[in-house]
């Protein structure tokens, strides 16, 4: 069912090329009255179409993954000696991170998530890790902030930042011209498959940088 899912988002992305490609052409001035108008306006609503054709299997496809949500107690994890606060110690100790992990849910505070989150979670710090060690960094600082419908982590590092263009382009198939982009698309990725979204800031070039992942919050049901 991932792979579905990862192909139907990829021919969603795709399309959404096309259709912004053909957008364009048709806004220059040459366009107007162009022999090919009318066979752009044909490839612009095909295109529409078929993105109405994915968002209706995506659809199936979620209300699928839906039942296998499960609740997680995420404030049980976040406590010192969990096996979460264990992995970050141990892999911040091997990239020679000094990292801090604070707690600012309400006790018992759940999200709702896949089987499989606490592997891709241990997969995602990793690579983030990696991430911020090859941006310099010294020190890292996990947040999980509870909201009303949700649950924020800010994983905050005091590395090199990054510009207004390069965090613009992170999770496409070139970050920079320095970077392949792969690290942040593998990030996002592991995200996505366990139901959160994930999203980089920085304040600039030297001030070091902060990747925030939202999953949706447990409520008992009324």
């Amino acid at each position: 069912m991932q792979e579905e899912k990862d192909c139907l988002h990829d021919m969603n992305n795709k399309l959404s090329c096309i259709l912004g490609t053909v957008t364009l052409i048709k806004r220059t001035p040459k366009c107007a009255d162009c022999k090919v108008s009318d066979l752009l306006d044909s490839i612009y609503q095909a295109g529409l179409g078929m993105g109405d054709i994915i968002s209706a299997w995506r659809g199936k496809t979620d209300a699928a993954r839906f039942q296998q949500l499960t609740r997680l107690n995420l404030d049980e994890k976040f406590q010192e000696g969990s096996e979460l606060h264990e992995e970050l110690l141990r892999i911040g100790k091997e990239m020679q991170l000094d990292v801090e992990l604070k707690n600012r849910m309400s006790k018992g505070c759940s999200i709702l998530a896949m089987p499989t989150i606490i592997e891709s979670a241990k997969q995602f710090i990793a690579n983030v890790l990696f991430n911020a060690k090859k941006a310099n960094a010294s020190r890292i600082t996990i947040i999980a902030v509870e909201n009303a419908d949700y649950v924020a982590i800010h994983i905050m590092d005091n590395g090199d930042g990054m510009s207004a263009e390069t965090l613009s382009c992170l999770g496409l198939s070139v970050a920079s011209k320095t970077s392949t982009g792969e690290g942040t698309r593998i990030v996002q990725k592991l995200v996505l498959q366990e139901g959160g979204v994930v999203e980089w800031s920085s304040p600039g070039v030297g001030a070091g940088c902060c990747v925030t992942i939202k999953l949706t919050k447990y409520k008992e049901v009324i």
